[in-house]
């Protein structure tokens, strides 16, 4: 396996598994729970930012594949959406954490199937062409550093919510 390859599955392994651990004491109210409401704007709590990262985990998988897809920018869990206290705004934290499951396997078949030529190609979606120039470099970014963002986000409303911190 490509070195590459095999940080990037790794990366992918320690962040699931820190989402995870993250909610794994939260009952389905917390997930949406809102501390610190005298903020200028509220916390991202932890059911939109695994609604969120659940939206991009198939998204990475397409851009490894060369696929175009879908802009998530408008999408409910996108980058222009807020966090809503309406529970039923979101699924349940089991489904949730299935689709954030599903997405990080196919994130893995992905990578298992990628070529040289995979990371060289150019980000099938137009506006992140000025960002990035190829996948190699949109890739990584998705994977590692805005999911690294979300969970700090997670990370700090946990503690804002009084819990007890997770180790990663």
């Amino acid at each position: 396996m490509h070195p590459l390859v095999s940080g990037l599955m790794h990366g992918l392994e320690k962040n699931h598994n820190y989402a995870i651990a993250l909610v794994a004491d939260l009952d389905e109210n917390q997930m949406v729970a809102q501390p610190a409401m005298d903020l200028p704007k509220p916390l991202n709590h932890p059911a939109w930012i695994l609604s969120h990262l659940k939206t991009y985990r198939p998204i990475v998988a397409s851009l490894i594949r060369g696929e175009t897809f879908d802009d998530p920018l408008d999408h409910p869990y996108g980058m222009k959406s807020s966090p809503a206290q309406d529970r039923n705004q979101y699924d349940t934290k089991a489904s949730i954490i299935t689709e954030l499951e599903q997405g990080r396997g196919e994130i893995e078949e992905a990578l298992h199937s990628a070529n040289d030529s995979a990371w060289a190609a150019e980000v099938s979606l137009p506006r992140w062409r000025a960002r990035w120039n190829c996948v190699a470099m949109g890739v990584p970014f998705l994977m590692l550093n805005h999911e690294n963002m979300h969970l700090g986000q997670l990370s700090a409303w946990r503690r804002a919510m009084g819990l007890p911190p997770v180790q990663g």
